[in-house]
């Protein structure tokens, strides 16, 4: 028992400590994440089309960013408890390994169809998912500094 000991946190909860949650740090991580993957994706496409791109990837984020919150509000249902309460009292950031793997296979699809005959479709899929990378990695790291919780 004691060389294979497991943490245990019995009878207690999660409690943010922090007061900035997760989702709400929502608008801020939507912006900077539209214009990192805009700027990176316009730049690999017709300088012409940049409205197209931006409207491509924003229809594409949204889908993806409303993806682990639909996971999650599935997850309280079945669980017979309020999402506003999970959210709150369960300890999960929603950007992660799993988060980027889900961008990555709504995203890439979507922008791709979109845009392939803009330019090499190499360069296209390398572009998107480099810049999904990016973009995943600096909201966690937001995520993480600025939400902080406890058991």
């Amino acid at each position: 028992m004691l060389l294979l000991s497991i943490k245990s946190y019995a009878n207690s909860s999660w409690v943010w400590i922090s007061e900035t949650r997760p989702y709400s740090l929502l608008p801020i991580v939507i912006v900077v994440t539209l214009i990192i993957e805009t700027f990176a994706i316009g730049f690999a496409t017709s300088k012409k089309k940049q409205a197209k791109v931006f409207t491509i990837v924003a229809i594409a984020n949204l889908l993806s960013f409303l993806t682990p919150y639909l996971i999650n509000f599935i997850s309280a249902y079945i669980e017979k408890i309020g999402f506003e309460y999970y959210v709150n009292h369960y300890p999960f950031y929603i950007v992660g390994i799993v988060y980027l793997c889900i961008t990555i296979f709504i995203e890439t699809p979507i922008i791709y169809v979109s845009l392939k005959k803009d330019c090499k479709k190499k360069k296209l899929i390398l572009t998107i998912i480099i810049s999904n990378i990016v973009t995943t990695c600096i909201v966690a790291i937001i995520e993480r500094v600025l939400c902080s919780g406890s058991w």
